[in-house]
């Protein structure tokens, strides 16, 4: 799995906020063996809502769907922001909740989802990780610690950014990216 000090040469390495998102991704993408997921940033601007700041394996109808996310969505990022804890959806066809997202489930190609909120030391929601799974499923005990640990040091490496590059207003770099186009990985 993942170590300490591997999450932090990765999030080491990131010289700006706009890195550790896509950083994220890649790792959680290898750590799941799957092609999709994406990363959602608060967004401040309209709070308590997600906006997708980057993405890879899905289409515009997906995007359009998951651009922006509120607490009250009853989506597994949704109930990740509500609840501020990992959810886990191991077949999306047959949670009830999840029903208003099945047919952009089934095209976007997914049956499974885990998010996982990016959670500052002191509790403050600064996105949620999300990864998508082609067949029902579920992580495993040590797949779910690991991506605890890099949402953890994700959210450590956001803050240290902000702090280092002197970024006295959160709410206006969090805006701003909830109102870019979303960066997709190749």
């Amino acid at each position: 799995m993942l170590s300490q000090r591997f999450i932090d040469e990765v999030f080491g390495a990131c010289t700006d906020e706009p890195q550790v998102a896509p950083a994220a991704l890649r790792q959680a993408l290898v750590l799941m063996k799957t092609r999709m997921g994406n990363v959602q940033l608060a967004d401040w601007a309209n709070f308590p809502s997600l906006s997708i700041a980057v993405q890879k394996g899905f289409g515009e109808e997906f995007l359009n769907c998951f651009r922006s996310v509120s607490k009250l969505s009853h989506s597994a990022c949704g109930r990740a922001l509500l609840q501020r804890r990992t959810v886990v959806i191991e077949d999306v066809l047959e949670d009830e909740e999840f029903r208003p997202y099945r047919g952009v489930a089934k095209r976007a190609g997914f049956r499974s989802v885990q998010s996982t909120p990016l959670l500052s030391p002191r509790g403050s929601l600064l996105g949620v990780l999300s990864t998508h799974l082609g067949k029902p499923s579920l992580p495993s005990a040590e797949q779910l610690e690991a991506l605890s640990l890099l949402a953890q040091s994700a959210a450590n490496a956001i803050i240290r950014l902000r702090v280092r590059n002197g970024s006295q207003n959160n709410e206006a770099i969090s805006g701003r990216a909830a109102h870019a186009a979303p960066i997709t990985l190749s």
